[in-house]
């Protein structure tokens, strides 16, 4: 996987809505997220990934041009919890321990 500086195609955010990690029901932390995902929107795609019940908010609170998928999430730290994808790998040069899929946990 690509460190975040490196050059993709794409930006994903997963909308925070757990009363638990997130104060004030999370909307404040919406509100930025809301204002992140336009940022990074000047000058990259972005998904917002959300659940059933937050993706009318999240809709209407982000432009046309930001594409908010409704999807099963736990939390809002993507890196850590969504599915990864890695593309043009040299399997046999990596050691067996970063030879695990992370969708799957089966090694290759």
């Amino acid at each position: 996987m690509p460190a975040e500086w490196e050059p993709h195609d794409r930006c994903y955010l997963v909308w925070p809505e757990r009363t638990d990690n997130w104060r004030l029901g999370a909307k404040p932390a919406q509100a930025t997220f809301a204002a992140v995902a336009e940022a990074i929107a000047r000058s990259e795609p972005v998904t917002i990934l959300v659940s059933a019940g937050q993706w009318e908010h999240a809709r209407s609170v982000c432009s046309e041009g930001i594409w908010v998928v409704e999807t099963t999430t736990d939390d809002a730290w993507a890196r850590d919890t969504a599915s990864a994808t890695a593309a043009n790998v040299d399997w046999a040069g990596l050691a067996p321990s970063r030879q695990l899929s992370v969708r799957s946990g089966h090694t290759r």
